[in-house]
């Protein structure tokens, strides 16, 4: 199966699935990563020359892959913009296909830019004073 074929095949299910359409596009999600590993394809050149890929969310709701995330550390809270992928999707799978984790959204949205201008204060110095 062809990476156009997959791609346009998940997209056929756009709105809510129900189970049986929910195990039809995790096969599909499951033979796009495939395809993809055999063709070293990433994620940015499949969606350049294909489209975009989606993937049910934890709703059962087709979003875009790359605004998903993956629960990978359940111990942070969540944030309530955050839509997860679906449970019964794998990390592996998930990671090939665009998701982020919930890590990498955390980390992206709380980093701060720092600028020092030439000010050098040193933490162990004013520790010892």
């Amino acid at each position: 199966m062809t990476p156009r074929l997959t791609v346009t095949l998940i997209s056929v299910f756009f709105l809510a699935v129900g189970n049986r359409e929910l195990q039809i596009v995790l096969n599909l999600a499951t033979i796009l990563n495939h395809t993809m590993e055999q063709k070293k394809l990433p994620v940015a050149d499949l969606e350049a020359e294909h489209g975009r890929v989606y993937l049910p969310d934890a709703t059962n709701h087709m979003r875009e892959a790359h605004t998903l995330c993956f629960n990978d550390c359940s111990w942070l809270p969540d944030q309530k913009d955050m839509e997860f992928a679906h449970q019964l999707i794998p990390y592996k799978i998930a990671k090939t296909l665009g998701v982020n984790t919930k890590r990498q959204v955390r980390k992206s949205r709380t980093s701060l830019v720092c600028c020092f201008h030439g000010n050098v204060d040193h933490f162990c110095a004013r520790l010892i004073l």
